[in-house]
């Protein structure tokens, strides 16, 4: 028996980036919008309730500078929402689903049908209020999802789990 492995060149080879990707639904940029400034209330707000608290008067030019790095963090997260919702997108072809996302660190996960465990949709309370879910795939070795995308709405997020099981069952039979 011989072991055939021959060279390819590389400039033939087919581009994942020619599938066409869909962006996800706008409702998830308002979800977005919500997530940031939740961020800035949990994250910053306790820091500066301390501080105020232990003493008003003296550390007030501690507090000052604090809630203006406060201010300059929330508004740049805000601004920076609708750039980061504009690089998710997803793709699903007849062997494989991709999900795009990242504005300064760009990332795209694709994931061949033959190498899917199992998928699960999920719904947070902001998400779930815009009528949006979460489709989660997942390969073997590990209990986080291997791919997530955000903002379908959940009959989307169904026909797309449904089709990737499918062929998921299909790569299975062959096997």
């Amino acid at each position: 028996m011989s072991f055939d492995n021959p060279q390819l060149d590389v400039s033939n080879l087919p581009d994942y980036r020619s599938s066409s990707y869909m962006g996800i639904d706008t409702k998830y940029l308002t979800v977005m919008r919500w997530g940031a400034i939740v961020f800035a209330f949990v994250i910053l707000i306790p820091p500066i309730t301390v501080i105020t608290a232990v003493d008003q008067w003296s550390n007030l030019l501690l507090t000052g500078p604090i809630f203006g790095a406060w201010i300059l963090i929330f508004v740049t997260n805000l601004i920076l929402v609708k750039p980061r919702f504009l690089q998710k997108c997803y793709s699903v072809r007849e062997r494989d689903i991709s999900y795009k996302t990242g504005l300064l660190n760009r990332t795209t996960t694709t994931i061949p049908f033959n190498r899917v465990q199992h998928c699960d949709i999920k719904q947070g309370i902001i998400s779930r209020y815009f009528g949006l879910s979460k489709l989660n795939v997942y390969t073997a070795g590990g209990s986080r999802s291997d791919l997530s995308i955000p903002g379908l709405r959940p009959a989307v997020a169904n026909k797309i789990m449904n089709y990737v099981l499918q062929k998921t069952l299909e790569y299975d039979e062959e096997e």
